[in-house]
Order: C-alpha cells, then structure tokens, then sequence
C-alpha cells in the first residue's frame, strides 16, 4: 500500500515573506509511515479543497495563540502572540477536513484552534486566570503531568491505559467546548482540559502535549501517530 500523504498546516511570518515548520513533525509522520508535505496558504475555496484533496490527512501542529476576537475577547496580556494570517487560512481547512471526512489529528495549538473553530473559546494564560503553569522553563520532552482519560474514551483504549504521563509546553488552554467536541482527557493535577475526539467523524484526535517531541522514547507517542497513519492509510476520502 502507497503511503499516505500528510498534510501539515506550516506557520507564517507577520510580513507574509516565509512559512515556518518545526522539522519535528515531519519526522514524526515519517517514523509513523507516512509523508508530510507543508500546505501552502491558499484564499479561494476551490483552491483549498484542492489542496486537501491531495491529501490522506491532516496535521495541526503548534504555533502562535489563536486570536482571541474570535470568541468575543481582547487580547489578555503580554503573553499572548498571534498569528493572524494562520487563523484565517486554518479554519475554513479545518471545516472543509469536517466535510470531507479527513483523518485528523491536532496538537497543542491546534486543539485550541479546532475548539474555536467550532464555537469553543480559550483561557488566554493559564497563570494568570487559573493560577495554574503548564509551560515549564525546562524543555518539554523532560517535563509534564499525568493526563486521565474518560473510561471507555477512543484514547483509553489505544493506549490501554486510564492516564498516561504527557510532556506540557503551553499557556493556553480550552475553556468552553462546544457540542460537537467530546472531552477524552484532562490534567490529574488541576483538570486543565488536554483532549478532544471529534466522535462522528472517522478519525478526530485532539491532544493538548506534544507527542512529535517524544515519538522515539515514548510508547503513547508513537502509538498515537502510529493509529493516525493507519486511519490515514485506509481513508477512502
């Protein structure tokens, strides 16, 4: 069987000049077997539907916070930065996945971004609103909490387990989660909601930690890419 081809949602620069990707999560498809390929920016509906229809999935990998107008609210602080071009170009994506019934899976702010997509809005700074730290000053893949599942949940059972430890690198984080997304997993620590599965669609998996960091160390991690590549593979979208 072909491998499948991965579509990654790349950041973009405030001067429109470059796009910016952490290599990280192209060798996460890689190991997984599949084949990453960054999205180019494109406006026109037909041009987008274009662009994912050549692939067997797709990818929202972290970057800049979400802009918070998109669900009622000025910008927090001084903590918040965005990235407004990404918003613009990764909602209606995210839509059009919906439709066409993509495998997809989010991480980190991509599960905020699928949240607001859908009419969920945000804690704009953990530490400030909740007094509460999930961005460590040490580097994520050796820091992090123990994320519980809901019992029977799509993530209990891939990994066989009720809690996994999950790295943390991030000061955002869903709030409000509208009807259409289901809460799999929360912090142990303090409830800080970490995973949403889209359960009427054929794969939709978001995780709030990052598991590209630890895929070659870590059991959970490579088992989540690992399923979204088969998901992938079989795809008849």
């Amino acid at each position: 069987m072909n491998k499948p081809i991965i579509g990654m949602v790349p950041s973009i620069t405030d001067d429109l000049r470059s796009y910016t990707l952490y290599v990280r999560y192209a060798k996460a498809i890689e190991i997984a077997g599949g084949i990453p390929l960054a999205l180019p920016y494109v406006s026109e509906e037909e041009d987008l539907k274009a662009v994912l229809d050549k692939c067997d999935g797709l990818l929202l990998p972290g970057g800049d916070d979400v802009d918070p107008a998109y669900f009622n609210e000025e910008i927090l602080n001084e903590t918040v930065t965005l990235t407004q071009q990404r918003d613009k170009f990764e909602m209606p994506l995210i839509k059009l996945a919906v439709e066409l019934k993509k495998p997809l899976l989010a991480i980190c702010r991509g599960i905020q971004i699928v949240n607001v997509t859908f009419g969920g809005d945000l804690y704009q700074d953990l530490p400030t609103q909740l007094n509460v730290k999930h961005h460590p000053s040490g580097r994520p893949e050796y820091t992090g909490h123990t994320v519980v599942f809901k019992e029977g949940s799509y993530l209990a059972k891939l990994f066989g387990s009720q809690s996994v430890f999950t790295n943390s690198y991030h000061h955002q984080a869903i709030r409000r989660v509208p009807e259409c997304l289901t809460v799999v997993g929360n912090c142990e620590e303090d409830g800080v909601i970490e995973a949403l599965v889209m359960e009427n669609h054929p794969y939709f998996v978001c995780v709030q930690w990052h598991p590209e960091i630890t895929i070659a160390s870590d059991g959970p991690s490579r088992m989540l890419f690992d399923d979204f590549i088969e998901h992938c593979k079989s795809c008849n979208c």
